[in-house]
């Protein structure tokens, strides 16, 4: 496990609070910049517990959005892990003592199969029906705005990211093509704010995903990481779920119509869910929130990690062409 910038404060923590501190079990940094959080396994008050602290590049509060879950509507299925202590030290930073799932169960790990995703789904809507409508804090400024100038902030930062990457890298290993890419930036901001320009910004967890999501060994589900809730666009969540389970992990190395066939069979079983949800034109909120998924993978995630040139130039050959695709009209999905 590679050095991480939280041990001390690890120490310090479990000094102050009688955390038993164990091994370092996780840590993850901000599109391989700066740590963003580590997680301890360990005890506390005598029970398997788990240690998180973060220090988040935005402003965050997983401790209260996670209290806010636990006050809201109970549901069978679906609940979060229990929270036995924590700490606020600014906006951005602070940890959790949690309890410790681990040893009663699994998470889920993408791509899921076929059948996983249905039940995916079901776990979904349960936490649909679960989670709080309503903020537990101020919002800030950004969740104020219309949801087509909120997409069109968080690419301009993603655009920042995948530009001050490109500045550190040789010539040779530029992978992004300003002159392919510059027109579909352009037509995609052009159809993000008109679709978006009357869609409404949501309270939402903000990152549920397979990762995110616990099995019990007795059928029920555990949602983690509460730190992206905030207010985002309605229909954000459903293209992140295609995102986090295939566009992101999924095998670049396939023909292009095998890499996008789990994008389609995705989008026929989150067509029904979105209608279920209340939203209207479903299919063009579908495909326009696919297009600032696709934009988000291609600045923040293909051109911003480490990732081979070969990677990156394979997984841009086939993002650009589903954009292109989207961008056109055509029945894609």
């Amino acid at each position: 496990m590679p050095h991480n910038p939280f041990a001390q404060e690890a120490r310090r923590v479990a000094a102050a609070t009688g955390f038993r501190l164990g091994p370092l079990l996780y840590s993850a940094r901000h599109y391989g910049r700066q740590y963003r959080n580590a997680i301890y396994t360990g005890t506390y008050r005598g029970k398997p517990a788990v240690l998180k602290l973060y220090d988040e590049p935005q402003p965050t509060d997983e401790p209260r959005a996670l209290a806010a879950f636990h006050r809201s509507k109970r549901n069978a299925i679906l609940r979060a892990p229990k929270l036995y202590a924590s700490g606020i030290v600014s906006p951005s930073r602070g940890w959790l003592i949690m309890e410790e799932l681990a040893h009663s169960g699994h998470f889920l790990h993408s791509p899921l199969s076929p059948a996983d995703r249905e039940e995916f789904l079901r776990v979904f809507m349960a936490y649909r029906k679960s989670f709080p409508t309503k903020p537990h804090r101020p919002l800030t400024l950004l969740e104020q705005l219309p949801a087509h100038e909120y997409h069109t902030v968080r690419i301009s930062r993603w655009l920042q990211l995948a530009v001050d990457t490109e500045i550190a890298r040789p010539l040779r290993q530029q992978a992004l093509s300003g002159k392919e890419f510059a027109p579909l930036y352009e037509a995609a901001l052009v159809l993000l704010r008109k679709e978006f320009k009357t869609r409404k910004m949501l309270w939402c967890h903000g990152h549920v995903k397979p990762k995110e999501i616990f099995q019990c060994e007795d059928g029920t589900y555990a949602l983690t990481d509460f730190a992206h809730t905030r207010m985002y666009p309605e229909g954000y969540e459903l293209a992140f779920i295609i995102w986090a389970d295939w566009m992101l992990p999924g095998n670049w190395r396939l023909p292009y119509s095998q890499w996008k066939k789990p994008i389609q069979e995705w989008f026929t079983l989150i067509r029904p869910i979105a209608v279920r949800l209340g939203y209207t034109r479903v299919d063009a909120l579908l495909h326009a929130s696919l297009v600032e998924r696709t934009l988000g993978i291609i600045l923040a995630d293909v051109e911003s990690l480490d990732l081979s040139f070969a990677e990156r130039r394979g997984r841009l050959k086939h993002l650009f062409r589903f954009l292109r695709e989207l961008l056109d009209d055509k029945q894609v999905l």
